[in-house]
């Protein structure tokens, strides 16, 4: 009875393996091994049970041990893995989604002024760094009793177009307020966590409801993003991105 312990064991430990996998829908790594497990078992019991010699018994054996025991690791890494892959997206994603937000709102005073999308990072940079922005000033109050109207009829009230610089109204206080760190214009066409690799940026133009209107969008490849993983492990969602070639909008796929 001593002798059948072992074996016994193994058979136990695939049953339990078996039951979690199907139970929680688990890859087919993790099954095949559970499958191993049991026939690692199913054959030393077996062994211990025919006319063999005991040194075959022993091959035997110290081969089904070695077998358990290295579909045993793989049906822990079959676990770890997509576990430590979703710490490593969860990282990513986090840095690559806030430089997609830079460039949005970036593009979206490119297009204020120049009522078009910038079409490289080149001219877009160029915009931020040297560019100005058009920005309505208050100046004045409004007497308690009067509209604002009224208030700028009695030079009490007037507003002003000013002119400020296009990297102090894209990043302002507000803005940055919502950030941990600065932002790198020089870093904005590179996607964060790889080894500068670049968002794939596409401006255009689409038809709709008889108007041209303009459309952009961002891609950061999942590819580029986790050149060191198997596809399998990405291939279930899409890139990361905001805004489309077929429609206006600038929604990130994120939100």
């Amino acid at each position: 009875m001593q002798r059948a312990l072992f074996p016994i064991s193994l058979i136990l430990i695939a049953l339990i393996l078996l039951g979690y996998a199907f139970m929680y829908d688990q890859n087919m790594l993790f099954k095949l091994g559970g499958f191993m497990v049991l026939l690692a078992g199913i054959i030393v019991l077996l062994a211990q049970n025919t006319s063999l010699t005991k040194s075959s018994k022993i091959a035997i054996t110290v081969f089904a041990a070695l077998a358990a025991g290295l579909f045993s690791f793989l049906d822990y890494n079959s676990i770890q893995e997509p576990l430590a892959f979703e710490k490593v997206k969860k990282e990513r994603f986090l840095k690559i989604t806030q430089r997609l937000k830079d460039i949005r709102e970036a593009q979206k005073a490119y297009k204020s002024v120049n009522r078009k999308y910038a079409v490289s990072f080149d001219s877009l940079n160029a915009f931020i760094a040297q560019g100005q922005v058009p920005v309505m000033k208050a100046v004045g109050n409004i007497p308690d009793g009067m509209t604002e109207q009224e208030a700028i009829d009695g030079g009490y009230y007037k507003k002003e177009v000013k002119m400020i610089s296009a990297k102090s109204s894209i990043f302002n206080d507000k803005y940055m307020s919502t950030r941990d760190h600065s932002v790198s214009v020089d870093s904005l066409e590179y996607i964060p966590t790889t080894d500068q690799k670049k968002f794939r940026m596409t401006a255009g133009e689409v038809e709709k409801n008889n108007l041209k209107v303009k459309t952009l969008e961002v891609v950061a490849p999942n590819e580029e993003v986790f050149p060191e993983w198997s596809k399998n492990f990405y291939a279930s969602f899409k890139d990361l991105k905001f805004g489309s070639t077929q429609d206006p909008g600038l929604n990130g796929n994120w939100e």
